[in-house]
């Protein structure tokens, strides 16, 4: 975890960390096919790495209070993780991939509870006499 629950969004995509970024106007490079080799989860699930150029200033870094760039490499990450958590909820392409999911989910649930009926239908029949050969 990088920043705190209250402020991060669950689930997000490469591909979302990429577009905010781009919203932004920050320039990065989106590296879909990279992944953390020890992390099993990151090779299946959620592959997919972005890299963000730190050096040049943004405004969306920029501390007008000091009026200067902030030294720490930390806080201004922190900040940028922040902002990016604030506007990946408002994408359009995420609100579409989780719609999709979310009706992928419920027909799954359908086809579930359609398959547990026929499957009670026939064991309930299985329990007649057994045809064939009987064994002693």
């Amino acid at each position: 975890r990088r920043i705190a629950a209250k402020d991060a969004v669950p689930n997000p995509t490469v591909i979302d960390i990429g577009q905010a970024l781009q919203i932004m106007g920050i320039r990065h490079v989106v590296q879909p096919y990279k992944g953390y080799s020890r992390d099993v989860e990151s090779q299946w699930d959620n592959l997919g790495r972005v890299l963000v150029d730190m050096e040049q200033p943004t405004p969306e870094i920029y501390d007008a209070d000091d009026d200067d760039i902030m030294d720490d490499a930390k806080k201004s990450k922190k900040k940028l993780l922040k902002d990016i958590a604030k506007l990946v909820p408002s994408l359009p392409s995420r609100i579409q991939r989780l719609e999709k999911e979310k009706k992928e989910l419920e027909e799954q649930q359908q086809k579930e509870a359609a398959g547990h009926k026929v499957a009670s239908q026939k064991t309930s029949s299985s329990a007649k006499k057994k045809k064939g050969k009987k064994r002693r």
